[in-house]
């Protein structure tokens, strides 16, 4: 028992690491054009709650930055999964949890689950994940935010 808890633990105590270097990162690299656009669409602490998602909570269906396209499932505090979609061509983000339907989209604002889905994208490319940034903040009053 005593090592099954001190396993949770060193676990806890690693997580709670990596949390604190993306922050970290994330701060460091005000400078960066992927950072710089992700702050305009964020709310002070929406990155600090972001990094506690979970990587392995999200499943990205597709990730085409020639068609335009991101689809992802992301697991949250329901029973389904979250859906997200953004799309280019038809200037829209979509996605239901409850925060962004809300309160965010209102205010063309990402919730958590947004924030994670762009650090997530990053990882696998930077390049890719700043052009929708990108493509969202250069016609931000023709998009539309959707639940």
């Amino acid at each position: 028992m005593a090592q099954k808890r001190k396993a949770q633990i060193l676990k806890k105590i690693e997580s709670s690491k990596k949390e604190t270097q993306e922050i970290d990162n994330f701060d460091k690299n005000n400078l960066n054009k992927f950072n710089t656009l992700l702050k305009a669409f964020l709310d002070k602490g929406t990155i600090n709650r972001a990094v506690t998602v979970s990587d392995s909570a999200f499943n990205i269906i597709k990730f085409d930055p020639k068609g335009k396209i991101i689809k992802a499932e992301v697991k949250g505090s329901k029973d389904a999964p979250y859906n997200i979609e953004i799309s280019i061509n038809d200037k829209f983000i979509k996605h239901n949890c409850h925060d962004f339907q809300t309160n965010r989209a209102e205010n063309k604002k990402f919730c958590k689950h947004l924030a994670k889905l762009f650090l997530l994208l990053k990882k696998k490319n930077e390049k890719s994940a700043s052009f929708f940034l990108e493509s969202i903040t250069n016609e931000i009053n023709n998009w539309d935010f959707l639940s």
